[in-house]
């Protein structure tokens, strides 16, 4: 593997676990339960720990006012990255009137400031301080 990447960059939607995980992708409708879809990104995770020292790995995932903002939510992603040492960017949800947005429901629910950001991330830098964590 090492041969063809050393680094990559992963989307990571949700905490990994079933409720909230379905919760926030509407997993329930796709090809395969949730439950075997977070077997198969936590197996990732560990064919990526694998390969260290020789790869670097990023995650990005996004504030979704209402389903993915709480202290919990990101507590629980960080757990699950943490053995590979990764960059996590913490993205903002934006909304782009041009490219519309699918679930409008998301729209009920203003995003979070960048106070409320900051201090996740300085929570998480405390509790992980194996992941470099920034805010986009």
């Amino acid at each position: 593997m090492n041969e063809l990447c050393d680094n990559f960059i992963i989307d990571i939607k949700a905490p990994l676990e079933e409720e909230i995980f379905q919760k926030s992708t509407q997993s329930a409708n796709f090809f395969m339960p949730s439950s075997e879809i977070i077997k198969n990104i936590k197996r990732t995770i560990e064919i990526l720990y694998e390969h260290l020292p020789n790869i670097t790995v990023e995650f990005r995932t996004t504030v979704f006012p209402g389903v993915i903002y709480t202290e919990r939510h990101f507590e629980s992603i960080c757990k699950s990255i943490a053995r590979v040492h990764p960059n996590l960017i913490i993205q903002n949800f934006r909304y782009d009137k041009e490219e519309g947005i699918l679930n409008k429901s998301l729209l009920r629910n203003k995003a979070p400031s960048s106070k409320h950001l900051e201090h996740i991330k300085e929570h998480l830098e405390k509790t992980f301080p194996q992941i470099d964590i920034q805010i986009r």
